[in-house]
């Protein structure tokens, strides 16, 4: 069963898990992804050429496209109804609202569930009759993939990709991080 957020985030995400609490949620922002973007954040702004991805090598993102909420909403309710049992968590909306498109990103620490995952999500599609791109991932794509390239290409280690927008994803991580600039 998938429990959703009574909350919309600043950025426009919508939260959902398999506990009634999104305790496993609540528990990674802390846990994981608050310390990860520091340490990233910590390198970048002393001036580290190779950059040590920590956990954000192992964090995969499967991400569903769709053309509107109604749509995130339908797959999940099937997703949920044919695989009561399956526990996840994740999100759906977008951060970017200018984007006609909205997406379900499901959160996931271990490559062999990831590959379950995938099998289920094609499953409940199908079900539905609806059509979406998959799109998997590595760590955050805003700012990872955006300062990296795509995460295909990934080494725990890396030199940025990208080296003249790391003023840019300073400002971003630390806006993710303190809600400032």
């Amino acid at each position: 069963m998938i429990y959703f957020s009574k909350r919309i985030s600043g950025e426009g995400w919508i939260s959902f898990e398999s506990d009634p609490y999104l305790s496993k949620t609540k528990r990674r922002i802390y846990e994981k992804c608050l310390p990860c973007l520091e340490n990233f954040l910590q390198q970048l702004e002393e001036g580290k050429s190779e950059i040590d991805l920590g956990p954000a090598y192992e964090c995969w993102k499967l991400t569903l496209i769709f053309n509107n909420l109604e749509q995130c909403l339908d797959f999940l309710n099937v997703f949920s109804d044919s695989y009561p049992d399956e526990e996840v968590m994740g999100k759906f909306g977008t951060g970017s609202p200018e984007k006609p498109t909205k997406v379900v990103v499901f959160h996931i620490d271990d490559r062999k569930a990831l590959k379950g995952l995938v099998k289920k999500v094609r499953e409940a599609l199908k079900r539905i009759g609806l059509v979406s791109s998959l799109k998997i991932t590595r760590g955050c794509s805003n700012p990872y993939e955006y300062l990296f390239g795509p995460s295909k290409r990934w080494r725990k280690t890396l030199t940025p990709l990208y080296p003249e927008r790391i003023p840019e994803v300073i400002r971003r991580i630390r806006k993710m991080i303190y809600f400032s600039s």
